[in-house]
């Protein structure tokens, strides 16, 4: 199936639909509700006229099918957007990356002060967003560094009562938490 950047699509495991706003080979990203997924082109199906039918029904039928509803900003909303614009991806394994260059796109305009406010405002967005689109668990791949990034977003998980461990060590070499969402 041909995709193209604007299609609407639903993913085939999830309750979830959204528009595609970047493809990467097999690799579409897909933003749904203000966060962007990737995922591979097959586990997506495009929404044409027949499948939008079908899916109008289920929502219908079964409200609890849809958990969220892509928002499009006006031209308004990106002309206020700040220089520095947070971008938050959770991958098809619920992996959120907060390496800086996986949330900012131009590091020019961060300075060192600024660097792990940044890096909890993606965290608390994409445990927000998370939790709003019904995921289970979320992967938070803070880095291994001087764990100062780990620390204060376990600070915040203790305050907040969460259930969280270390991530599979063999895989992140201690530098990623998973969170129960719920």
């Amino acid at each position: 199936m041909n995709f193209s950047i604007g299609d609407k699509v639903i993913f085939i495991n999830e309750k979830l639909k959204g528009r595609i706003v970047d493809i990467k080979n097999d690799i579409l990203v897909v933003n749904c509700s203000k966060l962007d997924f990737e995922i591979h082109k097959s586990e997506v199906i495009k929404i044409s006229k027949d499948v939008e039918s079908i899916y109008s029904k289920l929502m219908v039928n079964n409200p609890s099918f849809i958990i969220s509803k892509n928002e499009e900003p006006t031209q308004n909303q990106d002309k206020k957007k700040s220089s520095i614009e947070l971008k938050v991806n959770i991958s098809k394994n619920f992996e959120l990356d907060l390496h800086l260059e996986k949330i900012i796109e131009n590091l020019e305009n961060v300075n060192y002060q600024e660097i792990l406010q940044l890096q909890m405002n993606a965290f608390y967005r994409g445990v927000f967003e998370a939790k709003n689109l019904g995921i289970d668990y979320l992967i938070v791949i803070h880095g291994i560094g001087k764990g100062i990034l780990k620390r204060k977003i376990i600070e915040f998980l203790e305050e907040n009562e969460a259930i969280f461990s270390d991530a599979d060590y063999n895989k992140y070499k201690g530098g990623a938490i998973e969170i129960k969402i719920n």
